[in-house]
């Protein structure tokens, strides 16, 4: 029996391909097992509490709170002072012991790796949301973000 001799190419094409697959990061098998990744702890106020590299946003503009099943959700939008920041989130400072019935959150975002353009405010606004749970919201009154040059709350009803 005769194989066609474009059926041999194709088979020859498809193992080489094969053996480079086998030794490139695609292959779920050369990933190794995890590590263990000490992670940056500094204490504040008697607790330790994981340090974030981002920096606070200059204002925050806008401070909504949603009724959602199971808690809440926070929507507040921020407005750094160029375009071009990212990876923006509501960073707990309290969340674990509300002090005062309040629950701080920081406004956190990275800045762009280069200089960018100041443009118009809407242009530049960042948008987070945060869900808080009923069982963290026991308690509280008060719900706090927090940006480099004020900080919006707000209240139970």
């Amino acid at each position: 029996m005769r194989f066609p001799t474009y059926l041999i190419v194709s088979l020859g094409l498809a193992t080489g391909a094969c053996s480079s697959v086998s030794d490139s990061r695609y292959n779920p098998m050369n990933w190794g097992q995890s590590e263990d990744i000490a992670a940056t702890l500094a204490p504040e106020d008697g607790y330790l509490v994981l340090q974030d590299n981002r920096n606070l946003i200059a204002q925050v503009t806008n401070l909504t709170v949603v009724n959602a099943q199971g808690g809440v959700i926070v929507h507040a939008t921020g407005l750094p002072p160029t375009q071009g920041y990212f990876d923006a989130e509501l960073f707990p400072r309290n969340e674990e012991k509300p002090e005062g019935a309040t629950l701080v959150y920081e406004f956190r975002v990275l800045e762009p790796n280069r200089q960018q353009r100041v443009s118009s405010e809407v242009s530049r606004e960042v948008i987070v949301a945060h869900f808080i749970s009923t069982a963290k919201l026991r308690g509280v009154n008060e719900i706090k973000i927090v940006a480099a040059q004020n900080s919006r709350s707000s209240r139970a009803q």
